[in-house]
């Protein structure tokens, strides 16, 4: 929601309720819609005259993109159980229903695997967010990658730490940690952009952040355990679990 938004929405806004509602006078004002917004940290979802929305969703992130559980047990197929972005698997993966950190998990070999999605968000377009549960990798080795565009989260080269090859103009460089995610434990790691800082996060805690140039728009899809290119080298040789997407820059 934008400050223009939430100001509009003051218009249906009591002061000394938390709800939104029809009351048909203005009240309150910028400021007030600011503070709001930025307090109560809601979710917003943008409806169209006619449309309803079940009781049971009202708890729903509505900035999830896309969310892929990889809580399969068996198939070619890792569901996106928010929306219809269905990845396909290729090479050989092993479903790890018991084995995940959610769950189950998707287990790559490192030479040949990973899975294939379409396209869900244009990095140039503004904020966003991604987040994986991986255990396993190697230096050089990919978590996520935008096919024929940059790496979004993987281990560093020279020494398995989490970095970042998605980066605004030419004279940019990667974004790296100092925390190294190859170590044969369960991390969570995580890369958000809110339209002017990278930060990249471990099981949760902000380990970089630098500022940026916008970032190049890009409009193809997504390699789970793979580069950008499928270059050898690149392939994860480990567990990925609970991968999601973000339209907005998530805090964890």
């Amino acid at each position: 929601m934008t400050a223009a938004e939430a100001a509009d929405a003051t218009r249906y806004f009591m002061p000394h309720l938390a709800i939104p509602y029809h009351w048909g006078r203005s009240v309150g004002t910028l400021a007030d819609a600011q503070l709001f917004a930025r307090t109560a940290a809601c979710n917003a979802k943008v409806m169209t005259k006619g449309e309803t929305l079940n009781s049971s969703d009202w708890r729903k992130d509505f900035s999830l993109l896309a969310h892929w559980k990889l809580d399969e047990e068996t198939g070619s197929v890792a569901a996106d159980s928010a929306g219809s972005n269905h990845g396909t698997l290729f090479g050989e993966p092993i479903w790890r229903p018991a084995d995940g950190r959610i769950d189950g998990a998707l287990e790559l070999d490192g030479l040949d695997d990973y899975v294939d999605t379409p396209f869900v968000v244009n990095p140039g377009a503004g904020a966003f967010s991604v987040f994986a549960w991986v255990r396993g990798g190697a230096p050089g080795q990919v978590i996520l990658s935008q096919q024929r565009g940059a790496n979004w989260l993987m281990a560093d080269a020279s020494d398995g730490t989490l970095a970042t090859e998605l980066k605004g103009g030419r004279t940019a460089k990667p974004l790296k940690s100092s925390v190294d995610i190859t170590d044969g434990q369960w991390h969570r790691v995580g890369l958000t952009w809110d339209g002017s800082n990278r930060t990249l996060y471990v099981d949760d805690v902000q380990v970089a952040r630098d500022t940026q140039p916008a970032l190049p728009a890009a409009t193809d899809g997504l390699y789970i355990g793979a580069g950008s290119t499928l270059l050898p080298g690149t392939f994860w040789a480990g567990l990925i679990d609970d991968v999601r997407i973000h339209n907005r820059a998530v805090k964890p």
